[in-house]
C-alpha cells in the first residue's frame, strides 16, 4: 500500500493523539504518519518549537499543538524530519544511505541555519522514517501575511514606518509573531530594518521573550533576531536585549553575508565600510552606519 494512500485511509481527526501515549513532539496540523505496514503502532510525531526541552505525555502534545499552530515553513518541517531521525536512532548518514540522498544534502537540510530542500529530497527523506504527509487546510488567520499587513503591523505596535495604513487593533497578531515577520521583511527593507529596534523598546515590557525566539528560529531568522537585539541593547542601554540574544542558538557562516541583496559592486564596498560593529558581530554586512540607527532610534523615543 502507498504511504500517502495508508495515511489517508488511516488518518486521524487533527489534533487526536494516535497510539502511544508518550510521543515527543507538539506542533499540530501539518502531520507525520507511520507508514501504515504496523497499524496497530502507528503514531503521529509533531516537531515543537521549543525541542528538545518539551519531553511530554500526550495530554500535553495536544496543549501544545493548539498553542504553536500548524508547520507552515521549511524550517519546520526541517526539524519535524530531524525529530523524527533522532526518535529512531538514525544517524544523519543512515538517513542518507536508507533515502538515496546524498550524505551532504542531509547533513546541510538537517543542520543549517535556513535551507529550502526540494520536494524530492523532502519526500525521500520522510520514507525510510515510515512517516508521510497529511495537508490540511489552513484557518484564514494562519495564512502567510503580506508584506502591506506587516508593514502596517509594525506600525501599529510602535516602529516608525511613515505611509502604513491604519488597522483594527483585534486584528493584528501577537507582538511576538509580528517582530518575527519584520524580521524577514527587514532583509528586504532598509525602512524596517531602522524601525525594529524601536519597536522591539516600545514593547519589551509585553514581550515574552522564549516566544519571540521560538517564532524567529522557526522562520530561520535567529541570527537576524540575535542582531537586531544586541543592536536595541546599543541604541538604549537596556540590557536585557543583549542577555536574551545571548541565548540563541544562531549559526554564524563562515564568511560575512550580506545583509540585503546588493546589486552593484559599489553598494557591497560601502556595505563593508559602514557596517555598524554590532553588525559585525553577526556575520552581517550592510549599508546603514550606525549613526543612522541612533537617528531613528532617538526621534522615535522623543
Amino acid at each position: 500500500m502507498d504511504t500517502f494512500a495508508g495515511a489517508a485511509e488511516t488518518g486521524q481527526e487533527i489534533g487526536r493523539i494516535v497510539g502511544e501515549a508518550g510521543t515527543r513532539g507538539g506542533r499540530g496540523d501539518l502531520r507525520f504518519y507511520r507508514a501504515p505496514g504496523r497499524p496497530e503502532r502507528r503514531e503521529t510525531i509533531r516537531a515543537c518549537a521549543c525541542w528538545p526541552e518539551c519531553t511530554f505525555n500526550g495530554t500535553h502534545a495536544l496543549v501544545e499543538q493548539k498553542a504553536h499552530g500548524p508547520v507552515t515553513t521549511a524550517g519546520e518541517f526541517l526539524r519535524a524530519v530531524e525529530n523524527a531521525r533522532a526518535l529512531r536512532g538514525l544517524t544523519k548518514a543512515e538517513l542518507a544511505r536508507r533515502s538515496h540522498v546524498r550524505a551532504e544534502t542531509v547533513r546541510h537540510l538537517l543542520t543549517a541555519d535556513a535551507a529550502n530542500p526540494t520536494l524530492t529530497n523532502a519526500l525521500d527523506m520522510l520514507r525510510p522514517l515510515g512517516l508521510a504527509v497529511d495537508l490540511v487546510q489552513l484557518p484564514q488567520h494562519q495564512a502567510k501575511p503580506t508584506r502591506d499587513q506587516v508593514y502596517a503591523w509594525l506600525s501599529h505596535y510602535g516602529a516608525a514606518l511613515y505611509g502604513s495604513t491604519s488597522v483594527n487593533p483585534s486584528t493584528v497578531p501577537e507582538p511576538e509573531t509580528v517582530l518575527a515577520e519584520g524580521l524577514k521583511l527587514s532583509r528586504q527593507s532598509a525602512s524596517v530594518a531602522r524601525a525594529l529596534p524601536l519597536a522591539l523598546w516600545k514593547n519589551r515590557r509585553r514581550l515574552d521573550m522564549d516566544r519571540l525566539r521560538r517564532e524567529a528560529e522557526r522562520r530561520g531568522q535567529a541570527r537576524v533576531l540575535g542582531f537586531f537585539l544586541d543592536l536595541t541593547t546599543k541604541l538604549s542601554g537596556e540590557t536585557m536585549f543583549a542577555a536574551e540574544a545571548a541565548k540563541l542558538h544562531a549559526r554564524s557562516p563562515a564568511k560575512p553575508t550580506q545583509f540585503f541583496r546588493p546589486t552593484t559592486w559599489r553598494e557591497r564596498k560601502l556595505a563593508e565600510l559602514r557596517t555598524p560593529e554590532v553588525a559585525r558581530k553577526w556575520r552581517f554586512r550592510m549599508n546603514i552606519p550606525m549613526d543612522s540607527f541612533v537617528s531613528m532610534f532617538e526621534k522615535g523615543v522623543q
